[in-house]
């Protein structure tokens, strides 16, 4: 998703299929207990992966996959996104109902900004110098919010997500460059999976359409940089399905294997790449062109029975020189690696 990163990417892809995975370039065991959520920072050769409610911290790694630190301190360090010039990576702190402000170059929290008491906020999507954020401390307290910082005061409006209660925090994608949107939320493990696309006016959001059709089990979503499709991954069906901005009507799908569970597309809009929750028998990520139906790349994270490993949900990301970043568990959910993948 476009809420992860702020780099430049010319690639060149060739052609590899499923039946010849790909290689990971490295695997780093990441320095954490859990894991939510990564983000690049093309800009300053970063590349940071939070730890979720299960470790307060967030790891911060080179672009090569090498740890470098670790900023603790962090409760309940949940989603990420860098602000639009990358000098600030902005942290959803679930457990501290606030988002804090983490400087790229000196990797200090510079601010923590409060959301709202048992707001819980969880996920994040950026479009100019307004931060959205889906929350929800409680199963059936999920609500849409956004946080806006001027001359340091922070300005929060809650409760915009419309007339409809939500399950859960709703995952975000969002054009960071395109002020009126759209935003897309979409409600994670809901059979259907409810997708929603809003504009927006500064701070505020109104919801202009909703689709109940893009599979059950909803895992995450995207927004293309033109802004003109949502990508969704969902555990069934065995696909992930681009939707109209237009209306949210079905324009194409992405046969990926069993359990979706992962999209991002580069930015330059020309690759889509997807990840499913399978330790065995398939490929755990591919890419594929984005007006293409064959994927061009595969990795297997399973290939040894005795230590299959999966994809975490929404753990994909892209980074600079044709990389891109990804990260599995164990079959316990335990052990989060962080794999480098090379589509060059």
């Amino acid at each position: 998703m476009l809420r992860r990163m702020m780099v430049a990417l010319a690639m060149a892809l060739p052609v590899a299929g499923f039946a010849s995975p790909a290689h990971a370039d490295g695997v780093t065991s990441l320095p954490l207990a859990g894991f939510s959520s990564l983000a690049v920072d093309g800009g300053h050769q970063h590349v940071f992966a939070s730890g979720g409610t299960a470790d307060d911290a967030v790891a911060v790694l080179s672009l090569e996959g090498q740890v470098s630190t670790v900023l603790h301190d962090l409760p309940g360090a949940a989603d990420m996104v860098l602000s639009g010039d990358g000098s600030t990576l902005y942290v959803a702190l679930s457990e501290a109902d606030a988002v804090a402000a983490i400087d790229t170059t000196s990797l200090r929290e510079t601010a923590r900004y409060a959301t709202g008491t048992t707001t819980c906020p969880t996920h994040l999507a950026r479009v100019g110098d307004v931060l959205w954020f889906g929350y929800g401390c409680r199963t059936g307290e999920g609500e849409l919010g956004s946080l806006t910082v001027t001359n340091g005061e922070p300005v929060v409006a809650l409760g915009q997500e419309g007339p409809y209660e939500l399950e859960q925090p709703p995952v975000l994608a969002a054009r960071p460059d395109a002020p009126d949107g759209p935003l897309i939320t979409g409600e994670p493990g809901l059979s259907p999976g409810i997708v929603r696309e809003y504009r927006l006016d500064g701070n505020t959001a109104a919801l202009e359409h909703v689709t109940g059709a893009a599979g059950s089990t909803l895992a995450d979503v995207a927004v293309t940089p033109d802004g003109s499709r949502a990508l969704v991954a969902a555990g069934y069906p065995y696909h992930v399905t681009a939707l109209s901005t237009t209306d949210l009507s079905q324009v194409a799908t992405y046969e990926t294997g069993a359990f979706p569970n992962a999209v991002e597309i580069s930015p330059d809009g020309a690759y889509v790449a997807t990840g499913i929750d399978d330790s065995s028998h398939a490929n755990d990520v591919a890419v594929f062109p984005s007006a293409g139906t064959t994927p061009t790349h595969g990795w297997d994270f399973g290939v040894d029975p005795s230590s299959p490993l999966k994809l975490v949900p929404q753990a994909l990301a892209w980074g600079p020189g044709g990389r891109l970043y990804a990260v599995s568990e164990n079959v316990y959910g335990e052990s989060p690696a962080l794999h480098v993948l090379s589509t060059r």
